[in-house]
């Protein structure tokens, strides 16, 4: 069965398009992991509207552009692995061009294109298409064995020893896979709150980026690890961590300093730690935010300090942001994003809000739909609101079954 998980992957990422985005009016976000996943018994109608929004085709068309173009796809392979002569099948591939965009073999044809009728032995002296390398860069953890074994075939022949760069190659190739897997887990272990199991799994994750010099699972493992450690309070350790991130700086396309202040404020602030949390976010206030869900969660951390900090002026301006964000949204984003706006125009202009009967509703709101809509991260961020809410409210037994089922 043709894998249209890892083909609707790709190209959202290439796209540029937030998961709400693409499954708006079609299904919820967790129903398109399920399908990016290429889990079972989901409605093919609901596949085929993703990927005719997507890239106006549907599974037949997929299937069938995938089958046909399995032949050659697989001889092309199998000449590069020998490094014979491909130059005929080549041709054949670029004249594809729209069907393997439209095919499983999306990413495979990016890596045919990189290597072309290159001799593995002499590629230190051809001009590289940076573009494509840069393209193949930012969905290389979705590719197949092949498309893996390539990708790291190029960066160890270009940035390595080229006398022995095939020594151990099926060793790193396995390394990055078991690696990029592992990441993702402990990803997941850190927004359910298993911060410990996250912690000690990511350093594990570490020590194999280094040993095979994945500059990007080191990114991210570091990030990783200082956010742990921050959730273990083990301040001198996370600040460890986030001086290792910024020595990556220069191999990263990231603005590294964005990516700490960001985290580290939005963490500072989740624990109430507001004077902490404005030194890395104020660092944040210089750049211009875009109307976008990326843009927004920069946005709501600075709306939401300055509303801890009853800046009014600076409060209201992200506020007012989010508002006009939320009109761009379809119903169900936007009565979340008012909700969040309501309950900081509440807090900012109330003395007493914590008694205000629609703040409290507004809270409550928050905390049972972000983790549908957002993430369990940003859920996890208004539990201490939550929990003012429920103590006002004497509800210590729904409170209590919150912190019970985490």
């Amino acid at each position: 069965m043709v894998n249209y998980g890892k083909y609707i992957k790709i190209n959202r990422y290439l796209q540029k398009k937030s998961i709400s985005e693409l499954c708006d009016g079609i299904c919820t976000p967790s129903t398109l992991s399920k399908i990016e996943n290429n889990k079972s018994n989901i409605n093919p109608k609901i596949i085929n509207q993703i990927l005719e929004r997507l890239s106006n085709i549907n599974i037949d068309i997929l299937e069938s552009n995938t089958n046909r173009l399995k032949p050659v796809t697989e001889l092309f392979i199998q000449r590069l692995m020998l490094n014979l002569d491909r130059s005929n099948l080549m041709a054949k591939i670029e004249e594809e061009q729209f069907n393997y965009l439209h095919s499983e073999y999306i990413l495979f044809f990016y890596t045919a294109k990189l290597f072309s009728n290159f001799d593995l032995y002499h590629i230190n002296n051809q001009d590289i298409d940076e573009k494509i390398l840069d393209l193949i860069s930012e969905v290389i953890e979705f590719g197949d064995f092949n498309e893996l074994y390539f990708y790291n075939l190029l960066k160890i022949i270009r940035y390595k020893n080229t006398n022995n760069r095939l020594r151990d190659f099926e060793k790193i190739i396995d390394g990055d896979r078991y690696g990029w897997l592992n990441y993702f887990y402990c990803d997941t272990l850190f927004h359910s709150g298993n911060i410990n199991e996250s912690y000690m799994g990511t350093k594990k994750c570490y020590e194999l980026a280094c040993e095979n010099c994945n500059i990007n699972l080191m990114y991210g493992c570091l990030l990783l690890l200082g956010l742990c450690s921050l959730e273990l309070s083990n301040t001198n350790e996370s600040v460890k961590y986030f001086k290792k991130l910024e020595n990556l700086a220069p191999f990263m396309k990231y603005d590294i300093n964005f990516v700490i202040n960001y985290n580290l404020g939005a963490t500072m602030l989740e624990k109430k730690n507001i004077e902490k949390a404005k030194y890395y976010l104020e660092a944040l206030e210089a750049n211009k935010y875009n109307y976008s869900l990326s843009s927004f969660f920069v946005v709501h951390k600075l709306g939401y300090l300055y509303t801890e900090l009853k800046k009014y002026e600076k409060a209201n301006y992200y506020i007012n942001w989010i508002n006009e964000f939320a009109s761009k949204q379809d119903s169900k984003i936007s009565n979340l994003l008012k909700k969040i706006s309501d309950s900081l125009t509440i807090k900012l202009k109330e003395p007493n809000y914590l008694c205000n009967k629609k703040y409290q509703e507004d809270i409550e709101f928050i905390f049972q739909n972000s983790q549908s809509i957002f993430s369990y991260g940003f859920q996890k961020f208004y539990l201490a609101d939550l929990e003012e809410v429920y103590l006002i409210q004497r509800r210590y037994k729904e409170l209590y079954y919150i912190y019970k089922n985490r």
